[in-house]
């Protein structure tokens, strides 16, 4: 029971990190489209 208590927190953690991560990548291709997008636009 324990061991699988401890199992279900890293399974959390796991998930937190990979939802962070994937936050993060949206929020650099936001970034990076609306840098393409100025750039664009300078043009």
């Amino acid at each position: 029971m324990v061991l699988f208590e401890s199992r279900n927190l890293s399974y959390k953690r796991y998930f937190k990190s990979r939802i962070s991560l994937g936050v993060a990548i949206v929020i650099i291709d936001i970034f990076v489209a609306a840098g393409r997008l100025q750039y664009f636009s300078y043009i």
